[in-house]
């Protein structure tokens, strides 16, 4: 039988299938249970969501008998709610609101029964609140609609009943869904095991043919790294192995190669040649190409360093030689032409002379290893050097007429191969011009490097000329010494007096400029003519008006107003006492663009000037609209809270502070006659004098809310029964500072 010879490749690929089977057998296991974890987690949810419906159902029942409309809403979605979420757990479906509303199967055979038995109950409990939705309590008679009242007595009675079976529900599914998890915790425990034995099992397989061929490569890898590169390998009966170690063993022969060449390069050799194999190996390429780089990085040191020297060395020469212009010219372009190994040079320097007269001197000459003394002067726009001065720019030429040295440049001699003339030039003003001949031709490092000496040269040559201006000055300011000193107190006070004044100006337009940037991110501003024509307008006012600057520049105050408003005499009195420079501050409303109402809170304040003339009006606004829509909304709810039910206000100890005249008229009181007493007049003496009654109190200073029926006294000495709400008033801060009551009177008064 043939022997069958596994390679890592389909070793890794089998276990890799393996896993992968076991990985997608496990999520479909899991995936499966956990969807059916959720639908029981989702039946009882529901289960429990109807218990809580059922209840909510009594108590917007009676609200809503009790004449609170607004319960009717609520009672609605409430029966509707529990009528859908019962029906979905007999029958199957969404259940709305719970679980992202997945779908859920129908009820199994085991909780059948009890939901048949809830099932009976609710469409009983169901019929009696859809009656209450649908009929009047008081249709225009005295007495209560008795169908009504005796739907709603079935609520009550049946509440705690219909609890209990929706309970019972409940606890059904819960039952169900711990049996169905024991279930599933016995599987997940096999499937657990099943997955261990796999994993060991291939772990085995893996050891076998991967880890123990790879630990025999790391072996004698890890010797090649170390640099032993003749290290050998022994064959291995996986051909990707073989593989391996014939690489293994050809990578130690460039390892020894690249140390040959970089011992070759550290030692400044870059003539080390590679092997024919080698040629082809992408390390070699890239040594290679590293030698090429060193080479040239070497010759850019170099450079590098010739630049640096000669700049160190010129500017030893600039800094010892200041006062002197002449000498300073002769050390460096004696200096120049032998550094750049040059045969000749020259420096022409720009005299003193006016602007339209001036012209440079030749200052220095330096030839052929000696001092050349010549003079010559050179106008702007003369030759190359007068060419070079008004262009502002180097000249450098490889070709020289026969005639130039002779004829322009001084130099005398032989011509030259190469001529540069290079401005001497600081912040774009010329002070001279620097020429250099050589028979050779001047490389591009070698021109930058005498541009860059030129640039120190002009700096130096300033200052010199500074210097020798200074000293001028300097003996002129002597003969002025005595009168400056004389004047020298008199300035100083006054430049104190100048600062100090300077200080305090500084200081309040520091101060003025925060204020109106405070101003400006805060409110909406708007600047007007006399008259009202619009200067400007800050971005919070076109905000909140709708517009854009563009569209009310130059434009009348008047787009702003109602056309009523406008043809009155209010608003034309209004810009006329503007105008006469009084202030107006106050509620105002306005017309944005849309043509809605905005209410502003507002001051016009007019800007006079020193003659006392009104020269702008500035409006400073803050966009009320919401805050004044809010309060109406507010007062027109307690105008129908008063309306409607009788309110009463306390301090916190039951003193009364106020009531309507809903609440007199019922109690038989006038306020003067019940403010500032206490709230016990409309009780019991019994219950006044009780530990509840002092409790009570208590908890409303508290800031617990209380409510229910109450039997209270009128002034004739007749109960009566009141629905009513005891509600603590919070301050800013969270804290009880009153007790508001809303009472209503019940029809029935029920003796205790």
């Amino acid at each position: 039988m043939r022997k069958i010879r596994l390679t890592i490749n389909n070793t890794l690929s089998i276990f890799v299938s393996i896993i992968t089977i076991l990985a997608v057998t496990n999520f479909v296991i899991i995936k499966y249970y956990k969807t059916k974890q959720d639908k029981d987690s989702a039946l009882v949810d529901a289960a429990g969501r109807n218990r809580m419906l059922s209840q909510k159902i009594g108590l917007y029942a009676e609200m809503l008998v009790s004449g609170k409309e607004a319960a009717r809403p609520a009672l609605e979605s409430a029966i509707n709610l529990h009528d859908v979420s019962l029906r979905s757990l007999k029958n199957g479906g969404v259940v709305p609101g719970i679980a992202n509303e997945m779908m859920l199967p129908g009820v199994s055979r085991n909780i059948m029964p009890v939901l048949e038995d809830a099932e009976k109950l609710w469409i009983s409990y169901k019929n009696n609140a859809l009656m209450i939705l649908s009929e009047p309590n008081y249709d225009g008679a005295p007495q209560p609609n008795p169908e009504v009242q005796a739907a709603l007595s079935f609520i009550e009675e049946n509440a705690p009943l219909i609890l209990i079976k929706n309970n019972q529900l409940v606890k059904s599914y819960v039952a169900s869904s711990v049996k169905k998890q024991s279930t599933l915790d016995f599987i997940l425990i096999a499937l657990l095991i099943f997955n261990i034995l796999t994993v060991a099992g291939g772990f085995l397989f893996a050891r076998k043919f991967i880890i123990y061929p790879i630990r025999s490569l790391a072996r004698a890898s890890g010797k090649v790294a170390k640099g032993n590169s003749h290290e050998s390998i022994n064959a291995h009966t996986d051909p990707d192995i073989m593989q391996i170690a014939k690489s293994i063993t050809k990578m130690g022969k460039n390892i020894e190669q690249s140390a040959e060449f970089s011992a070759s390069i550290g030692n400044g050799q870059f003539d080390f040649e590679f092997d024919e194999e080698a040629k082809n190996n992408r390390l070699f390429n890239e040594l290679s190409n590293m030698r090429l780089k060193l080479m040239k990085v070497a010759e850019e040191d170099k450079r590098h360093s010739w630049v640096t020297e000669g700049l160190a060395s010129f500017g030893e020469i600039l800094r010892s030689n200041q006062d002197d212009i002449k000498i300073l010219s002769d050390n460096i372009i004696s200096k120049m032409v032998k550094y750049l190994n040059a045969n000749q040079g020259s420096i022409f320097v720009l005299s003193e002379e006016k602007e339209e007269d001036q012209y440079m001197d030749l200052q220095a000459c330096y030839a052929w290893d000696r001092k050349k003394y010549i003079e010559k002067k050179i106008a702007k726009g003369q030759g190359l050097i007068g060419q070079s001065w008004m262009e502002a720019d180097i000249i450098y030429m490889t070709k020289i007429p026969d005639n130039y040295i002779t004829i322009t440049s001084g130099l005398g001699g032989a011509t030259p191969s190469a001529l540069l003339i290079v401005p001497l030039a600081v912040n774009d003003e010329i002070f001279g011009v620097m020429e250099i001949a050589s028979f050779n031709e001047l490389e591009d490092f070698q021109i930058d490097f005498v541009k860059t000496v030129g640039e120190n040269i002009a700096s130096t040559l300033s200052s010199a000329k500074i210097n020798q201006r200074t000293k001028v000055l300097l003996d002129q300011s002597q003969q002025q010494a005595e009168e400056m000193r004389a004047q020298e107190e008199e300035i100083r006070q006054n430049m104190e007096e100048m600062q100090a004044t300077q200080e305090e100006m500084s200081r309040k337009q520091l101060d003025l400029n925060g204020k109106m940037m405070a101003i400006d991110s805060s409110n909406a501003l708007i600047e007007f003519e006399p008259g009202g024509q619009i200067i400007t307008a800050n971005d919070l006012f076109l905000k909140c008006m709708g517009y854009n600057l563009e569209e009310i520049q130059g434009k009348h105050h008047s787009i702003f107003i109602d056309s009523k408003e406008l043809v009155s005499e209010e608003y034309k009195s209004f810009w006329d006492k503007l105008d006469s420079g009084q202030s107006f501050t106050g509620e105002f409303k306005r017309k944005a663009k849309d043509k809605s109402d905005v209410w502003l809170s507002a001051s016009y304040t007019p800007i006079i000037d020193r003659s006392g003339s009104v020269i702008k009006i500035i409006k400073l606004a803050q966009n009320i609209t919401e805050e004044k829509l809010r309060n109406t909304n507010f007062e027109n709810q307690i105008n129908a809270i008063n309306l409607s039910q009788g309110v009463i206000e306390f301090d916190l100890r039951g003193h009364i502070q106020s009531a309507n005249e809903v609440f007199l008229d019922l109690m038989g009181y006038s306020l003067q006659e019940i403010k500032g007493k206490h709230h016990s007049i409309f009780c019991e003496q019994d219950y006044a004098s009780s530990a509840n009654y002092t409790t009570f109190w208590k908890n409303l200073a508290k800031g617990e809310f209380d409510q229910g029926e109450f039997k209270r006294i009128k002034k004739d000495g007749e109960k009566v029964l009141l629905k009513a709400t005891y509600t603590p008033i919070l301050d800013m801060v969270g804290k009880p500072y009153k007790v508001i009551k809303f009472a209503s009177e019940m029809n029935v008064l029920v003796e205790n």
